[in-house]
């Protein structure tokens, strides 16, 4: 995974950054002023340094060299870089109990489903609440469920690089599911093994992983 840090601002910025480098993987490449380059000197190996005066020279070339290459999704806004240590921690306590709803339908456990739901904690900013009511069947938890996991999954693709096992996977078929529903829903999981939330062991290895 390619990320891409720009931290054009004060130097105390750019510090306070180089903390969430651990939690990264991949190739990273830093834009920052050219004042602020001396405090990345000796960035490990697949780190580069941009000073962002050196994109005025040749603004298109510089991009092109900073996004990733044409098999790969672009880089995306990583709100992890902008998170405390405690909305860090929050944000990979959602996520994994989400990976718990998720998980409950792909063996169509409709208790598990309810139960895990009835569990999940607040939701991080942007996000919405998935309702506490407990589904009736499998048909209406799945339903339900859909514009939520879609959200969660978008939410979570431009944070991966700091949950190493989380993955994000996609169904080509979802719009089978009922009458508005869009196609092509994605879902998020803890585990390399693609299990389909939205059809359970009726079709439990359907979909993709989205890179």
């Amino acid at each position: 995974m390619n990320v891409l840090i720009i931290k054009l601002g004060a130097a105390g910025d750019v510090v306070r950054t180089t903390t969430l480098l651990r939690r990264l993987r991949g190739r990273i490449t830093w834009l920052t002023e050219e004042k602020n380059t001396v405090l990345l000197e000796g960035v490990k190996e697949g780190e580069r340094v941009i000073a962002s005066g050196n994109m005025l020279i040749d603004s298109q070339a510089q991009l092109q060299n900073v996004s990733a290459p044409s098999n790969e999704s672009p880089p995306l806004h990583d709100p992890a870089l902008e998170m405390t240590e405690t909305q860090h921690a929050t944000m990979e306590k959602y996520i994994s109990a989400v990976a718990e709803v998720t998980a409950a339908l792909a063996r169509d456990d409709l208790n598990g489903f309810n139960d895990a739901k009835a569990k999940l904690p607040p939701p991080p900013e942007g996000l919405p609440q998935l309702s506490a009511v407990p589904a009736a069947d499998l048909g209406s938890a799945r339903r339900d469920f859909l514009p939520f996991s879609e959200a969660v999954a978008n939410y979570s693709m431009p944070v991966r690089a700091h949950l190493p096992k989380l993955r994000v996977f996609r169904c080509p078929m979802t719009n089978a599911l009922g009458k508005d529903l869009p196609e092509n829903a994605k879902w998020i999981q803890l585990s390399d093994k693609l299990q389909n939330p939205f059809f359970g062991r009726e079709m439990l290895e359907c979909g993709t992983e989205v890179k």
